[in-house]
């Protein structure tokens, strides 16, 4: 059933324009993501947008396939991430130092503030597109992700609250030969109306057909079968020990500092691992050998 508080990606088809696109609602998931950040309004508003936005970056990528955005400075914003696997499952974080301008925007971020759009295959290979941010909301930023990096054209609208948050992009389908030009001339005078797409719109208790009928009136309009989404952090003790056997004898032990046991928190979920000194030693077996307790 189509409910406003769905967590739910709706792939749809503007028939005889040559467009498609995806809508993305989300309200259960963003909010268990959004209880674990403890940060201002803005920074929850930014990242619920970057969340909407990772699952419309999934619509058309392989099954076992995750994607993430992330944005990273050195100011204030010291690292955002919102990933989206293809089988629908959500995470996101953000790590911040004090004080967050009021009104975060992207352009408040610095000047070596970059956007990554990042994919990686079931089979470990990962594949990264990187772009300065010259925009200062995220929509238009990715909008510009996808002209330099994927020459698609493409449209986006991003909105989130402390209670939803919501994504519309709109995209040239690709020819026969899998290219993207030139852009249909239906692009521009439908983007147009989804740019001017207001917030409390998308984030509203209207149906799906509403939404898209609002931006898109008159227009014959193809939905295809939603796609359900949940929050789903993919972290696991083989992964936390993988990461401590990276991190190295020497850190883990002074990581240990004196206790019988390590633990490793998630940053996505806040599940804890612990690993006990012969677990710690068996991780590290073969490495020059170092104390793993302090006195």
């Amino acid at each position: 059933m189509d409910t406003p508080d769905s967590d739910r990606l709706i792939p749809f088809l503007l028939e005889e324009s040559g467009l498609r696109g995806v809508l993305v609602r989300l309200g259960p998931v963003w909010r268990e993501i959004r209880s674990r950040l403890h940060g201002p309004v803005s920074l929850g508003h930014l990242l619920g947008e970057a969340v909407a936005a990772s699952a419309l970056l999934t619509a058309h990528i392989k099954r076992g396939t995750r994607l993430s955005i992330q944005l990273t400075s050195s100011g204030p914003l010291r690292t955002l991430v919102a990933d989206c696997s293809g089988a629908g499952e959500l995470r996101g974080l953000a790590r911040f130092r004090e004080p967050l301008p009021v009104s975060l925007t992207l352009d408040t971020l610095g000047e070596d503030a970059l956007l990554a759009v990042c994919l990686e295959e079931p089979d470990g290979r990962r594949y990264q597109g990187l772009v300065p941010l010259e925009a200062s909301r995220l929509d238009q930023a990715l909008e510009g992700y996808f002209e330099r990096s994927e020459q698609i054209a493409t449209r986006i609208r991003l909105a989130a609250d402390d209670v939803r948050a919501a994504g519309v992009m709109l995209q040239a389908l690709p020819t026969r030969n899998d290219r993207y030009d030139p852009v249909p001339e239906d692009f521009h005078r439908l983007g147009e109306p989804l740019a001017r797409l207001q917030a409390h719109t998308l984030l509203s208790d209207s149906s799906t057909e509403s939404v898209l009928g609002a931006v898109f009136p008159g227009l014959a309009l193809r939905l295809f079968r939603p796609r359900e989404l949940r929050f789903g952090c993919g972290c696991s003790r083989e992964k936390a020990a993988a990461m401590l056997k990276l991190l190295g004898a020497a850190e883990t032990a002074a990581a240990l500092a004196g206790r019988t046991v390590l633990q490793v928190s998630c940053e996505f979920c806040g599940r804890d691992y612990l690993f006990s000194e012969p677990e710690l030693a068996e991780i590290h077996r073969g490495e020059p050998t170092v104390p793993l307790t302090r006195h």
